[in-house]
């Protein structure tokens, strides 16, 4: 009988927006205040002794009790708008200071036409078996094993030292997704 329309939840939903919060904050304000002297100066300069002045003025303080009620409503809607604390990573999501991830944090650098130092990226806490990419990918020459997770080879030109992003997938359900920068270079 008395539920929520699909119209007055999308007037709420509305009210919830920061900027329309604000303008109707603003506006229902600058009511109250113009209501309160209004009624204060009907009640002083305006009426009269009696029963007639006092259904006037209890009348406003009525109208004025609703602006307020309206006005602590939108007031509501505003900040607890604002409760949404800052993003928190799904747990799908993790970060390198989580129990969940690539716990290599360096790699060798490497010299062009000589074997790579044969390097095992490791991990912590993920669910085998595990998926890996790289981007971008490795330098010509070189290259990661995914299932022994392994970077070797031989690389064929210089680079300066560059960032790889390196990720990992693991089999949880849900899957854990982890990624580490690594900083390689290779020298003439």
């Amino acid at each position: 009988m008395y539920g929520i329309t699909q119209k007055d939840q999308k007037f709420l939903t509305n009210l919830a927006n920061k900027e329309v919060a604000r303008g109707l904050i603003t506006f229902l304000i600058t009511i109250a205040t113009v209501g309160i002297a209004i009624i204060l100066a009907i009640s002083t300069l305006v009426l009269t002794e009696g029963d007639a002045g006092d259904k006037r003025f209890d009348r406003g303080k009525q109208v004025l009790s609703v602006l307020i009620g309206v006005l602590g409503t939108i007031v509501g809607f505003y900040f607890g708008a604002e409760t949404a604390g800052p993003k928190q990573p799904t747990p799908t999501e993790q970060t390198q200071t989580s129990a969940l991830n690539i716990t290599t944090t360096t790699l060798p650098d490497g010299v062009v036409n000589k074997a790579y130092p044969s390097t095992t990226l490791q991990t912590a806490g993920l669910t085998p078996p595990l998926k890996w990419s790289v981007t971008p990918a490795l330098p010509n020459g070189l290259t990661l094993d995914a299932t022994a997770v392994t970077i070797s080879g031989t690389p064929t030109a210089p680079i300066p030292k560059s960032p790889f992003k390196f990720t990992v997938t693991d089999s949880a359900a849900p899957a854990v997704t982890s990624t580490v920068d690594l900083k390689l270079e290779i020298k003439q």
